[in-house]
């Protein structure tokens, strides 16, 4: 995952790009001792003295993740962002630890590994409560209109309510729905806020003509829409830095992708990721959606998420080092009206394995509270016991594995994009994506210090 700064397992900071300098200057004073040390360390003077130092150094580094900005990542994460606490209140035991699953202490909504924040519960977020009625308006309605300063205070207090340790490294989600940060894509219930839009220039200037007034109001929306977005994330980055801080279901890709059988999103959607990409830039990781609502086109079904992790992948190329990113996913397709109609093992596979194997860094698994009580807590841990956790631990092993022999754990493993899901592939058919300061075929060279790990340094000098 993508850090500014990784602290290291001795608490010292590595910066990115490298290594602390005191680091190669300890390694050297331990290789030219003083004169009274010498004869305890013969052979380490001069070049030998050199060799030995660069050796120190290199287990330190290894030792300290030394790899820029990024923790070495070998395999797919997977966090349960399921409101399940009151299975845990229950004593239903939900075996999530059991297949690796990483999960909230108790199982809380908000907690030690990831935190959501919905719109309606977090700062002044500007909305309308019914998309049929200009008055329903709450915050102001429009970006344009929001206090922003005030929102920003407000949202200050539930992060830290929420979220009450500085320290927190796990997830941080702003899960902001009710209308899209560029005014073009605000079509169908969300016109709403294309026409008050307009409706509030036109308070202001009655003179302007239609055009005009559209087009003063569609440089104010997005303008205000951007604002709120970034401002909103560096506020979150600024109180818990060490946060994997995003924005809930970025890039955007279109409902039908998949359905004439293609594997990408759809142009219009591209540009429209391409002009949001300066907002994306803020965040540290990208969270796309892949939830499925039907069983019915397993083929497009496995098209439409292939198309989102290809749209996801081009726009995290866009930024250096790239993006790691994590898909929302569900286990149900419909949890509010079928909480038992769980994912086929067809669509697990589509889902939770195509992550892995087109580079994902993880998947969170998201579902209502909806209804959740005993026997929807029963039907959840049986699913996660017998189809669903299982799976995970399969996927997450022969990613970890592939990754650490193929890769010698410093990328990951990915496959090339295929036509359906398979629920195996040999380690073969994987190529390595390197962490960001390795390359090769088998990541075995690092960009800024390539003697750190070449494979023909000399065993007696600590290297492989």
């Amino acid at each position: 995952m993508l850090y500014p700064m990784q602290r290291s397992y001795e608490g010292e900071y590595v910066e990115a790009g490298g290594v602390l300098k005191q680091n190669f200057v300890s390694a050297l004073s331990l290789a030219h001792p003083p004169d009274s040390m010498q004869e305890q360390r013969r052979g380490r003077g001069g070049v030998e003295g050199v060799l030995f130092a660069c050796a120190l150094l290199r287990k330190q580094l290894r030792t300290t993740i030394a790899t820029g900005y990024v923790e070495q990542c070998t395999t797919v994460s997977v966090f349960w962002n399921v409101p399940s606490r009151n299975c845990f209140r229950q004593h239903i035991d939900i075996p999530l630890k059991k297949f690796g699953i990483q999960f909230n202490e108790k199982q809380e909504f908000y907690g030690n590994r990831v935190n959501t924040f919905y719109e309606k519960n977090f700062g002044l977020y500007p909305y309308y409560a019914d998309t049929s009625d200009p008055g329903s308006a709450v915050n102001g309605g429009l970006p344009q209109r929001v206090d922003l300063a005030a929102h920003l205070r407000k949202a200050q207090k539930d992060i830290e309510s929420a979220i009450p340790n500085s320290g927190f490294g796990g997830l941080a989600i702003l899960d902001f729905e009710a209308w899209r940060p560029l005014w073009a894509m605000n079509w169908g219930s969300k016109r709403i806020y294309k026409s008050e839009s307009v409706k509030f220039v036109r308070q202001r200037y009655p003179q302007l003509s239609n055009k005009a007034a559209r087009q003063m109001a569609t440089k104010e929306f997005n303008k205000a829409a951007f604002n709120f977005m970034v401002e909103t994330i560096r506020l979150g980055i600024r109180l818990r830095p060490y946060a994997r801080w995003g924005f809930y279901g970025f890039p955007y890709c279109n409902y039908d992708a998949g359905k004439k059988g293609e594997y990408e999103c759809n142009e219009y959607f591209k540009q429209y990721n391409d002009k949001l990409a300066l907002m994306l830039k803020e965040t540290s990781v990208l969270f796309p959606s892949i939830y499925l609502s039907s069983e019915s086109e397993t083929g497009r079904n496995f098209r439409y998420i292939q198309a989102i992790i290809r749209e996801t992948k081009r726009i995290s190329a866009k930024f250096n080092p790239k993006k790691p990113a994590l898909a929302y996913t569900k286990m149900a397709y419909n949890p509010y009206k079928k909480p038992y109609w769980f994912y086929h093992k067809r669509d697990i596979c589509n889902s939770v394995k195509q992550c892995s194997d087109l580079g994902l860094q993880g998947i969170i698994v998201w579902s209502t509270s909806q209804g959740m009580n005993w026997t929807r807590c029963q039907y959840i841990a049986n699913y996660v016991n017998d189809h669903y956790g299982p799976y995970v631990e399969i996927v997450s092993k022969h990613a970890e594995k592939c990754a650490q022999k193929r890769c010698l754990g410093r990328g990951q493993c990915v496959l090339e994009p295929q036509m359906q899901c398979s629920s195996y592939n040999q380690q073969a058919e994987y190529k390595c994506e390197c962490d960001p300061l390795f390359f090769g075929r088998h990541c075995e060279r690092h960009r800024n210090f390539p003697w750190l790990y070449d494979s023909k340094w000399p065993q007696r000098y600590g290297g492989k």
